[in-house]
């Protein structure tokens, strides 16, 4: 975790340099590893950007070893795509059907349960509840009997 951090500060440091048009052309690669990598052949490994807290100086703990640069595959193209052959259809394009619109009409059912306190913020079992009472609303006493009776 603390390396993670370190790689943090590092990149930080490295983005205000080349905001500021202070970092050397050098310092670049096409991972972060890769840039940390050449920052740290620039400044060297201990080096310690200057808005670091003292709990992540590495100075004190250990040189900064926190990534060697990574050996990525550079990519290529295996084969070009095939293309499909053209066919000439001699049908007529078919034309869009209009399909019947059935319109729904939705009435939002209110849930019965327990009413929300927002003075002392109900109880957490207010949500229990409030689901065992829909449920009880919904399919009657009888189910949930058995519901209870399995336990």
């Amino acid at each position: 975790m603390r390396k993670e951090f370190w790689q943090l500060e590092i990149l930080d440091y490295i983005t205000e340099l080349e905001y500021n048009g202070l970092l050397p052309d050098d310092v670049m690669g096409p991972t972060r590893g890769d840039v940390i990598h050449a920052f740290q052949t620039w400044k060297g490994y201990k080096y310690v950007p200057p808005r670091v807290p003292s709990t992540l100086n590495w100075s004190y703990a250990d040189p900064c070893d926190i990534v060697p640069p990574e050996r990525t595959q550079l990519w290529r193209v295996l084969s070009k795509k095939r293309t499909a052959p053209k066919q000439i259809y001699n049908s007529p394009a078919k034309h869009k059907q209009n399909k019947p619109v059935i319109a729904v009409t939705q009435s939002r059912t209110l849930m019965k349960g327990c009413q929300w306190d927002a003075v002392n913020y109900s109880c957490v079992y207010d949500s229990v509840l409030s689901v065992l009472w829909q449920f009880y609303c919904l399919r009657g006493e009888n189910t949930l009997r058995s519901l209870v009776s399995g336990n």
